[in-house]
Parts: C-alpha cells; structure tokens; sequence
C-alpha cells in the first residue's frame, strides 16, 4: 500500500460523471478528482511543492529571467 499522495491528479468537475448527465450549473456534480484522467474535461494538476527540484528549477528560471532582462536593457541604452 502506497501512503504517498500522488504527484498528479484530475480534477473532475461534474464529479465521477459526464457533464451531458447535469443540466443545470457545475454545482450540482461537485467536485472529484482521480489519479487518472477518465472524462475528457478533466483538468491536471500537478503538485507545485515538490521540494528542491522545484525550487532549483524556479531559481534557474528567476536568474534567466534577470540575466535577459539586463541584456536587453543595456541594448536598448546602447541603441540610444
């Protein structure tokens, strides 16, 4: 028995059932979710805080990120 949580789920918005059985708002299903996707509304969603993996991987994309920020405005300086 795995006691882990999964690391991706869908969310099923109409519950374990099809839209097409709801004629009314999404309230009326509620909301579930499964590990694997079985109605193709479904919606994935990943867990965001898988520990330090994730947190390298957004520190890459932060200094990336500042690194073309500075490049282009010292471009646009020496454009001037």
């Amino acid at each position: 028995m795995n006691n882990k949580p999964p690391k991706r789920i869908f969310l099923q918005w109409y519950g374990d059932s099809s839209p097409d059985d709801y004629v009314d708002s999404v309230s009326e299903g509620g909301v579930t979710w499964a590990e694997d996707k079985v109605f193709k509304h479904d919606v994935e969603y990943w867990e965001t805080n898988s520990g330090r993996r994730f947190n390298l991987i957004m520190l890459i994309g932060f200094i990336v990120t500042a690194l073309i920020n500075t490049i282009l405005f010292y471009l646009c300086i020496l454009q001037k």
